[in-house]
């Protein structure tokens, strides 16, 4: 009777499929995402002030009188308005122009943390961070989701550690 040796392990099976995922909750837009859209919008809006009142002088007056017989009111107004404007602007804006409204993918994310827990495991069985991408990237994860798993799931060792004087 000849010992056959063990089959390797195989690797981890990978978490559902990008089409599966469970719906994600809705964000609110970063900070840097409202000050584009102010830098979009305020523009256009102080454009049409001009335009509408024919004048500078008549728009900056009228941005004045409303803010300041308001208690401030009529500033939350301008800028909302500005906001909008700013919006619809980046929805109709060039691919390279547009900016997302929202921030990438993080580990408290669902399903990154699902791909970080399939990630950690098939290093623990030995296989390498590129097919491991490779994997991901052909079952048709985003790329932002796979390198915040593999980041996420980086061993304890290969962290960067400030060395002891």
């Amino acid at each position: 009777m000849t010992s056959a040796s063990p089959p390797p392990p195989s690797p981890p099976s990978l978490p559902g499929t990008p089409s599966q995922p469970p719906a994600p909750r809705r964000k609110a837009p970063s900070l840097q995402a409202v000050l584009w859209l102010l830098l979009l919008g305020l523009p256009v809006l102080l454009i049409g002030l001009v335009v509408m009142t024919g004048s500078v002088g008549n728009a900056a007056a009228l941005l004045f009188v409303s803010v300041v017989c308001t208690a401030g009111i009529g500033g939350v107004f301008w800028l909302a308005l500005a906001l909008l404007i700013g919006w619809m602007l980046n929805l109709i804006l060039p691919g390279p122009l547009r900016r997302p409204l929202t921030l990438p993918a993080t580990g408290s994310d669902p399903v990154v943390t699902r791909l970080t827990t399939y990630a950690g495991r098939a290093r623990q069985q030995g296989m390498a961070p590129e097919r491991i991408r490779q994997d991901l990237a052909r079952a048709g994860w985003n790329p932002v989701q796979i390198e915040a798993a593999l980041a996420d799931s980086r061993p304890a060792d290969s962290h960067p550690t400030e060395t002891q004087p």
